[in-house]
């Protein structure tokens, strides 16, 4: 499980419920806030939409052997 907060509000926007994926161990925003890619304790990587608390993309293998803890272009 993995939950994204505003800021300024200090209020939750979403939760992503990273299970059955594992749990997660790594989340980054794209620039405009609108993408989350998560990384998780069963070597996977998703992408989610943080407005709507979907999966867009994914689970996808990220290649190693364990968790996610890194994700470069």
């Amino acid at each position: 499980m993995l939950s994204c907060y505003d800021v300024a509000t200090g209020t939750e926007i979403h939760r992503f419920d990273t299970h059955p994926d594992g749990e997660a161990t790594l989340a980054l925003l794209s620039p405009d806030a609108k993408w989350a890619s998560v990384g998780t304790t069963k070597g996977t990587v998703s992408v989610w939409n943080v407005a709507h608390g979907r999966r867009i993309a994914g689970p996808f293998d990220a290649g190693g052997d364990g968790p996610v803890y890194g994700l470069f272009d």
